[in-house]
């Protein structure tokens, strides 16, 4: 009898627990927050501030109320790195963690050991755990995250706050040529690994895009002293990227790299050097527009003639062919098609520097480019080169209308077809040749001599006198 009871006392309070909790009431949780980085980039810092949002990143919310988290919902960071998520959970108090991820539909960010598992490639990084603490329901303002030196978590992590300057670098070119119209977007996500460091030794290791998957590897060395980590490299092999989405047959560039060691300075085949001047062209440009930085220009002849540093030696470039094998030669191609009212420049000069980088602060480096003539004096000149990246871009996409029904293809990356294409694309057919002039290291001739009209005296008749 006795047994009996206590039976039935066990069951009532059962039944008692289960009502309770039954009867219990959840409440509403609404997480907000905002995610941002200090950023470690000069031209970041410059343009945006010291703290950027982290725009388009996704958030994971969890929640726990003993020892394990469960995720509430992933969102994704507004322009200003916001993010909010609510949820209804019951009212006992809980620990929170919130992590996020540098993924979206139109990039990803790679970490150093990523692999070809998708899963996995990239991190969720910790940004806010709880340990004793706890929090009551209710709406909770995360104050701002910020990854950042000393902070908590991974917001202390240099991988993930590299990343997230990655991310907003990369973020602000795809957006930018975006602003040009859909058919100069990138076509693919964007996809950028970070710190990458091959089987290669260091001395061999080099940043690159890979032309088949389109995946751009950052390097860094081992020793943490060689760091490619930075808007000028990045934005080259984006722009790689990009003409790989908008060009065929490029599939020996990665033959070129395997057997050469390098798509640098002079090669036997043009494309290859056309694609390694387009992508330094394509950061310049981008990099001026986008950052204020200034605008290059092209190799005067003197210069070219002499020889400009490329790699571990100073090739000269003499001929119309040293042009077009020659990546320097591709990129006063480029330059020059770019550069706004060329009649005032002159071609002449005399290269007292064999360095051909335009942003190196020595300056005798500036000798090597073309610079504005003394000669003011012009007549009835046409500015043929007036155009900007956004151009550029288009000479690789289709014009059937103009003869051109396909993307740039690889048979065109020849001075005498690529200047054919554009002239026909952008306009300037009547100046073509006097253009390819200019590009022309062996010619004497000036940008006012082909660009410009020619004053011719007017003779004077004679003055008849009455007796």
């Amino acid at each position: 009898m006795k047994k009996l009871r206590l039976v039935t006392v066990a069951a009532l309070m059962l039944i008692g627990l289960f009502a309770n909790v039954a009867m219990a009431k959840d409440c509403t949780w609404t997480v907000t927050g905002t995610v941002k980085v200090a950023s470690q980039e000069p031209e970041l810092i410059s343009k945006y501030g010291a703290q950027i949002p982290l725009d388009g990143i996704q958030v994971k919310v969890s929640g726990a109320t003993i020892a394990w988290f469960d995720e509430w919902d992933t969102v994704t960071t507004n322009a200003k790195g916001g993010f909010s998520v609510t949820k209804q959970k019951s009212c006992e108090d809980r620990k929170l963690k919130i992590e996020v991820k540098f993924q979206n539909d139109d990039l990803e960010v790679r970490h150093e050991h990523a692999t070809s598992d998708p899963f996995t490639n990239v991190k969720w990084y910790t940004i806010v755990e709880d340990g004793e603490r706890r929090r009551e329901a209710g709406r909770i303002e995360i104050v701002p995250t910020v990854f950042d030196a000393g902070k908590n978590h991974d917001l202390n992590d240099s991988e993930a706050r590299s990343h997230a300057d990655i991310w907003v670098m990369a973020t602000k070119l795809r957006n930018h040529l975006a602003t040009y119209g859909t058919s100069f977007k990138f076509t693919k996500k964007s996809v950028i690994k970070y710190p990458h460091n091959g089987i290669a030794s260091d001395n061999v290791e080099s940043s690159y895009c890979n032309p088949i998957t389109q995946v751009v590897y950052i390097y860094k060395s081992n020793d943490g002293k060689e760091d490619h980590l930075n808007v000028q490299t990045l934005y080259h092999e984006m722009a790689h990227s990009w003409a790989f989405q908008h060009v065929s047959g490029e599939l020996d560039l990665a033959t070129n790299l395997i057997f050469t060691g390098s798509t640098h300075c002079a090669n036997e085949k043009e494309h290859v050097s056309f694609h390694e001047a387009f992508a330094t062209v394509v950061m310049e440009r981008s990099y001026e527009e986008i950052f204020g930085k200034k605008h290059t220009l092209p190799y005067n002849r003197d210069a070219l003639k002499e020889g400009l540093t490329c790699e571990d030696g100073v090739d000269k470039i003499d001929s119309m062919r040293d042009m077009e094998v020659h990546e320097l030669g591709w990129m006063s191609l480029f330059r020059m098609l770019t550069t706004k009212d060329l009649y005032k420049y002159t071609y002449r000069g005399e290269a007292s520097s064999t360095n051909p980088d335009p942003y190196d602060a020595d300056s005798s480096n500036s000798s090597v480019f073309i610079s504005l003539s003394s000669n003011t004096t012009s007549f009835g000149c046409s500015n043929p080169t007036n155009f900007t990246l956004k151009n550029l871009l288009d000479v690789f996409l289709p014009h059937s209308f103009k003869g051109f029904g396909d993307n740039l293809k690889k048979d065109e990356m020849n001075t005498d077809a690529f200047m054919n294409r554009a002239a026909k694309i952008l306009g300037f057919e009547s100046k073509e040749t006097a253009l390819k002039n200019l590009l022309d290291p062996t010619k004497t001739s000036e940008p006012r001599d082909e660009l410009c009209g020619q004053l011719t005296p007017i003779e004077k008749s004679a003055i008849s006198r009455r007796p």
